[in-house]
């Protein structure tokens, strides 16, 4: 859809490429685009000042651009493996926990707030617990803190979980014990059966 808003705008600030931030207008508003990969390979991020927002909005629609639901973007986020504050990212989460070892560590610029213990894990690799990507094959919707069972065991829990578009399965994010990160292990969550996708890398 960004290449839409290029046509309208006449401009190809709104699809700035390989990280690039750029000044950007639409409808008379003053933008700022950055190419980032979040939910999918080519994603487009709009920063607009806060009282613009409610007349970019109505710009987007009477161009004819849908708009996604709710629902669309949690199910992206989840099947995109992006984490969300509150859900998977809490007060003491790390980034090796999150599986963001090359998105959002620098291992070796100088000293920063967190540095040695992240520097630690890094050097003995014992992390105790990791996210990743989980598919359950059920139609039932799966709620978060749903406990993902190996052996009888509890491994793991659920942080957020949706019904795939056709409703097939869900796809969730969840946190696991170690020694349970490994694509393809097979695990139990409700009484139906489950699988390790990945590991974000």
């Amino acid at each position: 859809e960004a290449g839409r808003l290029v046509e309208l705008s006449g401009t190809s600030s709104l699809l700035p490429k390989n990280e690039d931030i750029l000044d950007a207008e639409f409808a008379s508003l003053g933008l700022v685009t950055a190419s980032v990969k979040l939910l999918h390979e080519n994603d487009v991020l709009v920063i607009a000042d806060k009282s613009d927002g409610p007349a970019l909005l109505n710009a987007i629609i009477r161009a004819g651009i849908p708009l996604g639901s709710n629902e669309d973007f949690e199910r992206s986020r989840i099947a995109g493996f992006w984490p969300q504050s509150g859900r998977e990212i809490l007060e003491k989460s790390i980034p090796q926990e999150l599986d963001r070892d090359h998105t959002a560590i620098s291992f070796t610029k100088g000293c920063y707030l967190g540095q040695e213990t992240i520097a630690r894990l890094d050097a003995i690799g014992q992390l105790q617990k990791k996210l990743c990507l989980v598919r359950i094959d059920t139609h039932d919707s799966i709620e978060p803190g749903a406990a993902l069972m190996k052996a009888d065991q509890p491994v793991g829990h659920i942080t957020s979980a949706m019904l795939e578009a056709n409703g097939r399965y869900v796809l969730a994010l969840a946190y696991l014990r170690r020694g349970n990160f490994e694509s393809g292990l097979q695990l139990k969550c409700n009484n139906s059966d489950a699988v390790v996708l990945q590991s974000h890398s």
